[in-house]
């Protein structure tokens, strides 16, 4: 999934990594492409564009972290969402656990 919007044209503003990582959004999801700004949630169950949730994802090896969550745009296996109000304590989570995995 991430490679198709690397390059020099790509509007992402944030290291990622591929995943998979468990999740749970009213149930068990797959969590893709995660960073400090969003991820892309698989799921059959697709909240409408502009809906907040709440996500759990399971951090390797950081454990669980809450997050609110807008969904932003769907495609045919999931959506992505975009994180809100991310408190530092998450924010540092996440952000070890992509520097950790890109190593």
């Amino acid at each position: 999934m991430a490679k198709e919007f690397d390059g020099p044209r790509s509007r992402r503003r944030y290291d990622r990594v591929t995943g998979p990582f468990d999740g749970f959004l009213e149930a068990p999801v797959l969590v893709y492409d995660l960073n400090v700004g969003g991820c892309f949630v698989t799921s059959s169950e697709k909240p409408l564009e502009g809906t907040t949730s709440i996500l759990k994802i399971k951090l390797p090896p950081e454990d669980w972290i809450t997050v609110n969550a807008v969904t932003l745009y769907h495609f045919e296996h999931g959506f992505a969402v975009q994180f809100l109000g991310l408190d530092s304590d998450t924010e540092a989570r996440i952000a070890r656990t992509v520097a950790a995995l890109k190593r």
